[in-house]
């Protein structure tokens, strides 16, 4: 399976890490180019009612992935969607269907 990107299962990753801790959590997504089939993906959790986006790296002992709160990945491109979790991973699933190999 070959990936374009990275932001897609990363945002699914953490997103599900904050929602199995109680959080309300959903995706922003952004533009990162005038290529209309180019966004990126961020998760984000609800945390004392502020919605925080989250990042993922692989700092921890072992090389355990670690999610975290964090800043936006571009600030500097505005988000121009909000989607729920669950909504996301299908939409996901149907823009793969056939990709897959």
């Amino acid at each position: 399976m070959d990936f374009e990107s990275w932001c897609v299962p990363s945002a699914i990753h953490d997103a599900t890490v904050f929602r199995g801790n109680g959080y309300r959590v959903r995706i922003a997504i952004y533009k990162l180019s005038t290529n209309p089939n180019k966004d990126h993906s961020q998760a984000e959790a609800e945390i004392g009612n502020v919605w925080t986006p989250l990042t993922s790296h692989r700092h921890g002992p072992g090389g355990v992935k670690i999610v975290e709160t964090w800043d936006r990945h571009y600030p500097d491109k505005e988000v121009y969607r909000y989607v729920d979790l669950d909504t996301f991973i299908e939409e996901q699933m149907e823009i793969n269907r056939g990709k897959v190999k």
